[in-house]
């Protein structure tokens, strides 16, 4: 079950660019989606707050909390470690580049 444009947009007008939430130690990313319970979609809207690792919430400190609600929408806890970006060029002309003045 996906998430339709509509609930999505419902997310973002409710939550708006809750950019405090990377300040919370762990958190990777978020994004409107919908609620899973044991790998079970709800089909809730919600926000997916994505974190490095997923611990029980005994182990958490107070500050790596994520809010269960902003303003009125859920939240949804899932794992996302921190993607990296690599680009490699394996083309001659990464040693030779193209200048359109030469002649």
């Amino acid at each position: 079950m996906n998430i339709t444009d509509e609930q999505e947009l419902s997310v973002l007008k409710d939550v708006g660019h809750p950019h405090e939430l990377f300040k919370i130690p762990g958190v990777t990313a978020y994004y409107p989606g919908l609620k899973t319970i044991d790998g079970i979609t709800t089909g809730q809207e919600c926000l997916v707050v994505c974190v490095a690792k997923k611990k029980p919430l005994k182990q958490l400190n107070k500050q790596e909390i994520v809010p269960q609600f902003i303003n009125s929408t859920i939240t949804d806890i899932t794992e996302l470690p921190p993607q990296r970006v690599q680009v490699t060029c394996t083309s001659s002309d990464a040693t030779d580049p193209y200048d359109p003045t030469a002649q």
